[in-house]
């Protein structure tokens, strides 16, 4: 129920995440998870995009999943906020278009669109919370390095 309420971090985790930031694989990592997570939507749009719809313009999003995941994982935290930003856009377009065609189908229902953004934006903001502490952490440690010479 933790990922529901995706802005409860636990500081634990938080501090095991930026100690272990290195050796931490992809499947532990805060980054790694979204990057597994932006990884499976560009799948399932591509089978999307191939099965049913057809509509070759969905690569585009396609694309912005893979090259956000890949920054993501890279440590870039502008990639984690984008990512925030535009995951908000796709289901809020989502949501609307569900709602104007009248469709509430399990797959459009606005509760699993919820449940959707909720799961990504925990690993999201915990990779954001990790980006952070690690910043904070090596400006701390230039200042005592600064300070003991």
């Amino acid at each position: 129920m933790r990922w529901l309420l995706w802005w409860l971090i636990d500081t634990g985790d938080l501090r095991r995440q930026i100690a272990h930031y290195k050796t931490l694989g992809i499947v532990g990592s805060a980054r790694g998870q979204s990057f597994l997570l932006l990884t499976l939507s560009a799948a399932i749009t591509t089978g999307m995009i191939e099965l049913v719809s057809h509509d070759r313009s969905g690569y585009i999003d396609v694309g912005v999943f893979l090259g956000l995941g890949l920054l993501i994982l890279l440590g870039q935290r502008w990639a984690i906020i984008l990512a925030m930003a535009f995951w908000t856009l796709e289901k809020v377009i989502q949501l609307v278009q569900g709602v104007s065609s009248f469709q509430v189908t399990p797959s459009g229902a606005p509760i699993v669109a919820v449940i959707w953004w909720s799961i990504y934006m925990h690993a999201f903001y915990m990779a954001l919370r990790v980006e952070n502490g690690r910043r904070r952490t090596a400006k701390t440690a230039a200042i005592e390095a600064e300070a003991s010479v």
